[in-house]
């Protein structure tokens, strides 16, 4: 399965660690773990989404600079260590925008909530499915 940034999945309140494709889905598995409570009273189902990356700092532009800029000193630079290169300010700069375009093709594994919360009455829920 191949994920998206749109990507919604469910789970239910109290078993987040598992989450899935359709509210069904949360519900099943939260039957499955929790039989011994029976289908009375009513599940609350929260949706996530995709977590969001926020904007890169400065310093993981310069972290990221740095260990390309040691890289290229190790292989290229002066074996002695007295002259090395630095990065200038253009490619300091650079490194921001390149990180925010990283950033916005990245799609992450993680989830966090959306804040929308689905209720489920588990009785009526199992005599339709």
């Amino acid at each position: 399965m191949t994920m998206k940034k749109d990507d919604i999945r469910y789970g239910a309140e109290r078993y987040t660690d598992k989450l899935w494709e359709t509210t069904d889905e949360a519900v099943e598995d939260h039957i499955d773990n929790c039989i011994e409570e029976g289908l009375e009273g009513d599940l609350t189902v929260l949706e996530f989404k995709r977590a969001t990356i926020p904007e890169p700092t400065k310093g993981e532009a310069e972290s990221l600079l740095d260990s390309l800029w040691d890289d290229l000193n190790d292989e290229y630079g002066d074996p002695d260590y007295i002259e090395q290169n630095e990065p200038s300010e253009t490619i300091k700069n650079e490194a921001i925008e390149f990180l925010k375009k990283v950033y916005a093709d990245y799609v992450p594994w993680a989830m966090e909530p959306t804040g929308k919360e689905i209720q489920v009455n588990l009785k009526k829920w199992a005599e339709e499915n």
